[in-house]
């Protein structure tokens, strides 16, 4: 969805000033469209990110991870299993079929 949105704001001319500078910060820019970049107002190159806010991404994904472990942890308890007991379907060329489809249609 959010590759998508960046795709028709470049097609309309509505991307940041810096995507358009050359060809491989526009490829960067939008490989990684789930990254915020940040561009620096009067060279158009985007700012480094600074030790904090690296710090502060990686301290929020590790906080998910501990969350969702310790959340599926207790729920083992339940036999809750998220996928299923049998996983082997997930592996049938029809099953990865649709799912590749699906995936495109998102794209």
């Amino acid at each position: 969805m959010i590759s998508n949105l960046l795709h028709m704001s470049a097609a309309f001319g509505f991307a940041p000033e810096g995507v358009t500078t050359s060809l491989g910060m526009y490829m960067i820019y939008f490989a990684f469209s789930g990254c915020e970049f940040i561009f620096d107002a009067k060279t158009s190159k985007p700012v480094k990110a600074s030790a904090y806010d690296i710090f502060q991404s990686l301290w929020r994904l590790l906080r998910v991870g501990i969350i969702n472990t310790l959340f599926f942890s207790y729920l083992a308890h339940f036999d809750y299993m998220p996928f299923g007991r049998d996983r082997t379907h997930y592996l049938d060329p029809n099953h990865l079929g649709n799912c590749f489809c699906i995936a495109r249609e998102c794209i």
